[in-house]
């Protein structure tokens, strides 16, 4: 008996290994220690089967060798390859058979657990396939990645849970997997058509949310045992009639789809709970939903459903209405009965009814009724009601809340509640944090809103803007109150402690003499003019409560403006805002907890008038007709003569169209590259400006004249005042160059040239190559050696030309009657005879070489700066040449003068010799003539050259233009 008591004892132990096998738990700290299954450090063998306590005698030897010989044959297992593959695809390192998420029935795996473990990071392997028993597969909330294709195999699948994955594919893949009862990809990449999934019969989940699935609702009408449906967010359509036969639905959730219909197609649905169908095109009554009774969450806003609401009346389970932005009407009293609900959306609704009808809702949490026709006011009644109420949203409706004059002294004695447990059981709205009233009817004091909610301790947030509410805002001082006929005296208000935001914008409060020291933020913008006790805006900025004074006017500044001198306010460098219409620019305050409006918070300080305005501060008017401001708070300035301005001008308009500057005379000047052409009073009444270029005048800055802008460079002025430039004659660039200048650039000649077209040279200058250069420095003592050895040569060449006249003439006289004798040949006589007849001809030749030269120069056809050409003008042996040779424009400090003299003197040079050579004829007859023929062949071509010059008049500029005929003063004939 006792050896079959051990046996019996053993396979209960096996068993109980077996059944722990089964259903495997894992602890919170084992799913904390594995989050890093990539690390290496900790992988999921930590999952391992917790061990049953072993008792009656069994040793761990036993336990431990029972464990061994089962994992030994899990590792022996046909599966085992393929499932160790799989995990390791999954991102499980090192797996092995004793992980507690992995379910076996002997040889076979039955399932795999692995939801909500972020460390499995990996994919789908296709080895997935080859566990043909695998029943359920959870990979819900992790990072795994694939394709359901892989899955198309497993044929015994039943639940398969790949929710908030990575894992995309068709549901085509799925469409073999007959044995299905639970399909969840919700927000996962997978696509496809519904139509897939119609022969998944034995479905009674499917949720497949968020995803990128299509179809039709009429191909689910086969899936008759469906009680969860969740198609939300998809692009799914059809008609609600499809799932009429779907009468096991107890959940269903079609919102922001395609789906169309009418709410009478889910009469039959009479076991649905939830019911989600907003931000569709369903339409309906609600009458159609009130056979419905075990409804608990109704959600049917943005639809087109109509109805009333007593249609609801007999739904006692509900638990969350939504029926905001419907065409639902009806009276709250209808709702009364359905003390279940916790959470209820009516905005945008024509529901109307007192809001005290639902003060039995003892379980609510939310109520949204902003924008409806729902009235109410607080009073005694609601003591103890509402006692879960977070939030009440009122906006836009007709609810005054405020309580009546004698309610309120009565709310006011007796209905605080402050921190004793006696009283906590009938305190107003104990745990409301949110209280929206924005555009509600108060139509009262702000002391009025406040008091009673006084006892609220976890109210955070009072939104109260556009209630046209008045009066003064305190800091909820500690008072003396009554409660039930017990006195607290000096009691502190919860709210003072509780309330972080109060908005009161768009009011009309008055005063501020306190702010409570628990609020963060105080909204008062749009309130007309307020009036801050002492130090209640400086406390405020100490210690960062963020107001907002937008489009608010102080009563008073003063305390504003010392604390904008003292640094306590600063305002920003730029400006921040202007108006057009008033006139004015502001700067703003540089604070992240102050907002404000400048041209009201401080105009004074804060804000000029704009240009064409004047005035102070923000108050600013336009000026007139005909006058300018040029803003920062200046006075409208009449505009000078020959400028208009219009209504509110920054400044006048030039008739002329020019640049108007008030700073500068004339008042109106040109912009850059024009210049005005006739200056006001200068006998035209009409100023024009021109462009610059076209006249050959620079005008790189605005306000320039054409009658003083400097010339191009290669152009010059011929008179004063002109209003264009001409062409001077070459070369050009350098006679006529205004930025080389180094006097007045008025002309347009270069340093050291002037006259007409600065043909002419300066003073110090001299004429050398048709170029004017600067007269070397220091004395002149060489030049007039120069000058003395030149009139020696000339004076002793005087003397050797009359005594070799005069040998000839007495020598002819007494050898004419000696016989000649016949004189021996020579070479060098030859020469001499030869070179007596080709030498004036050559010399001719040279001179005339030069004239053709200056000629071709002149013409523009070329130059004359050939290196030869210099020493060939001097053998025209002229008196320029003369002059050239000692420097006498240097020597006289007269250029001109000189220039003149020589130019006259030149073609009178020939002409005196050829008078001495008449003289001599009369002495000695024939010898006269013959030397005024060599004369002639000396001196010719470079008199007459001088004399062509002398009476040469320039008529064209460098362009060939002609110049005016009109040149006034000597400088008509141009020397060149």
């Amino acid at each position: 008996m006792l050896h079959v008591y051990h046996v019996l004892k053993l396979v209960t132990v096996i068993l109980f290994i077996e059944v722990a096998g089964e259903r495997p738990r894992i602890s919170e700290s084992a799913l904390e220690r594995d989050q890093d299954v990539s690390a290496g450090t900790n992988d999921l063998r930590s999952f391992a089967r917790p061990q049953p306590p072993f008792s009656h005698g069994i040793s761990n030897a036993i336990r431990i060798r029972l464990q061994g010989i089962r994992v030994q044959g899990k590792e022996r297992c046909p599966q085992w390859p393929a499932l160790r593959s799989v995990l390791a695809k999954l991102g499980i390192k090192n797996p092995t058979p004793r992980l507690t998420r992995v379910k076996w029935s002997g040889c076979d795996v039955k399932a795999i657990r692995l939801s909500g473990h972020k460390a499995i990071n990996g994919t789908l392997d296709h080895e997935i396939g080859k566990l043909k028993a695998l029943c359920e597969l959870n990979l819900g909330d992790t990072e795994v990645a694939g394709d359901v294709r892989h899955l198309k195999g497993l044929s015994k699948l039943q639940k398969l849970y790949l929710y908030n994955t990575n894992v995309g594919g068709d549901l085509a893949s799925l469409q073999n997997l007959t044995q299905l009862e639970l399909l969840s990809l919700l927000k996962t990449n997978c696509a496809g058509e519904l139509a897939s999934l119609q022969s998944l019969t034995q479905l009674w989940l499917l949720n497949l949310g968020n995803t990128h699935i299509a179809g039709d609702l009429a191909s689910l009408q086969r899936l008759t045992q469906l009680w969860s449906l969740h198609l939300p967010n998809t692009h799914v359509s059809g008609d609600l009639a499809s799932l009429q036969g779907l009468t096991k639905l107890g959940q269903l959730d079609l919102h922001n789809t395609n789906v169309a219909g009418d709410l009478a197609s889910l009469q039959r649905l009479t076991k649905l709970l939830e019911l989600f169908l907003h931000d569709n095109n369903v339409a309906g009554d609600l009458a159609s939903l009130q056979g419905l009774t075990l409804l608990q969450s109704l959600s049917l806003y943005n639809t087109k459903v109509a109805g009333d609401l007593s249609s609801m009346q007999r739904l006692t389970q509900l638990q969350g209405l939504y029926l905001d932005n419907t065409d639902v009407v009806g009276d709250l009293v209808s709702l009364q009965g359905l003390t279940q609900v916790n959470n209820l959306d009516l905005r945008n609704t024509s529901v109307a009814g007192d809001l005290t009808a639902l003060l039995p809702w003892n379980h609510v949490t939310d109520i949204n009724l902003e924008q409806t026709q729902v009235t109410g006011r607080l009073g005694s009644e609601w003591r103890g009601r509402w006692s879960k109420l977070r939030s009440l949203k009122l906006s836009g409706s007709q609810v005054e809340f405020l309580p009546w004059p004698g309610e309120l002294v009565q709310l006011q004695s007796s209905v605080w509640t402050p921190l004793h447990a006696q009283f906590s059981a009938r305190a107003i709205l104990p745990q409301l944090n949110l209280l929206q009233l924005n555009g509600c009817p108060l139509n009262g004091d702000v002391s009025e809103l406040l008091q009673p909610l006084c006892g609220s301790p976890a109210l955070a947030t009072i939104e109260a803007a556009g209630c046209r509410l008045s009066g003064t805002l305190t800091n909820l001082r500690p008072e003396d109150v009554v409660v039930d006929g017990v006195l607290f005296s000096k009691w502190r208000p919860l709210l003072g402690k509780s309330l972080k935001v109060l908005n009161l914008a768009t009011n009309n409060i008055t005063e501020i003499k306190g702010i409570p020291a628990s609020l963060q933020v105080l909204i008062l913008a749009e309130n007309s003019a307020l009036n801050f006790a002492d130090g209640v805006l400086k406390e405020a900025l100490a210690t960062g409560t963020f107001l907002d004074l937008q489009n608010v006017a102080l009563s008073n500044t003063t305390e504003a403006a010392e604390l904008l001198r003292e640094g306590f306010i600063v305002k920003t460098e730029q400006v921040s805002s202007m108006s057009t219409e008033g006139g004015y620019r502001c700067h703003s305050i540089l604070s992240t907890s102050l907002q404000v409006s400048p041209e009201k918070f401080l105009p004074q300080e804060l804000c000029r008038c704009s240009a064409g305005f004047e005035g102070t501060g923000a108050h600013c008017r336009k000026c007139g007709p005909n006058t300018f401001s040029e803003g920062n708070g200046s006075k409208c300035t009449p505009c000078p003569e020959g400028t208009i301005a219009g209504e509110g001008e920054a400044t006048c308009k030039c008739t002329s169209g020019g640049k108007f500057s008030p700073d500068q005379s004339p008042a109106c000047q040109c912009h850059a590259e024009h210049g005005l052409t006739n200056l006001r009073g200068a006998g035209n009444e009409t100023e024009t400006c021109a462009p610059c270029h076209d006249t050959h005048l620079r005008c790189p800055v605005s306000g320039m004249l054409l009658t003083s802008a400097p010339p191009e460079i290669g152009f010059a002025r011929l008179r004063n005042n002109d209003t264009a430039a001409l062409r001077c004659l070459p070369p050009w660039d350098t006679r006529c160059n205004s930025t080389d200048s180094n006097g007045s650039t008025h002309f347009g000649c270069a340093s050291g040239y002037g006259g007409v077209l600065c043909s002419d040279c300066e003073a110090r200058h001299y004429l050398t190559k048709g170029i004017c250069e600067p007269c070397p420095t220091g004395d002149f003592t060489q030049q007039i050696w120069s000058m003395a050895a030149v009139a020696g040569g000339i004076g002793l060449l005087a003397v050797m030309v009359l005594t070799y006249v005069w040998s000839r003439f007495w020598g002819a006289n007494s050898t004419a009657e000696m016989p000649s004798e016949a004189a021996p040949f020579s070479a060098v006589g030859a020469f001499k005879d030869q070179m007596k007849q080709v030498a004036p001809m050559l010399l001719q030749t040279c001179q005339l070489w030069a004239v053709l030269a200056a000629l071709k120069s002149k013409g523009g056809h070329g130059s004359s700066d050939s290196w030869e050409i210099p020493f060939i003008e001097a053998s025209q042996l002229s008196v320029d040449s003369l002059e050239g040779a000692v420097n006498l424009q240097c020597a006289l400090n007269d250029g001109a003068a000189v220039r003149l003299a020589s130019a006259l003197a030149a073609p009178v040079a020939p002409i005196a010799v050829l008078l001495c050579c008449l003289a001599m004829e009369i002495c000695c007859h024939g010898f006269g003539v013959a030397s005024a023929l060599k004369a002639l062949t000396l001196f010719y071509v470079g008199g007459a050259s001088a004399a062509s010059k002398l009476l040469r008049c320039q008529e064209v500029d460098g362009e060939k233009g002609s110049l005016p005929p009109e040149l006034p003063g000597p400088s008509d004939v141009l020397i060149v």
